[in-house]
């Protein structure tokens, strides 16, 4: 019963991990790109509205 109990917590940890490091991954990514992605949905929306958008093109940092 024991050994049963324990590869049962034993999983749990291994998906509570496996979780935490997609979190962590989401985090680092937003932190990296969400001022990038703001920015080309703001002019987006202008765009979509007929204003005048400054577009810098793809890649350009």
């Amino acid at each position: 019963m024991n050994r049963k109990r324990f590869k049962s917590g034993q999983g749990m940890l291994e998906y509570i991990l496996i979780v935490i490091l997609i979190a962590l991954a989401a985090y680092a990514s937003v932190q990296l790109y969400g001022k990038k992605v703001k920015e080309k949905y703001s002019q987006s929306t202008q765009a979509l509205a007929g204003q005048d958008v400054k577009d810098e093109g793809p890649g350009t940092p």
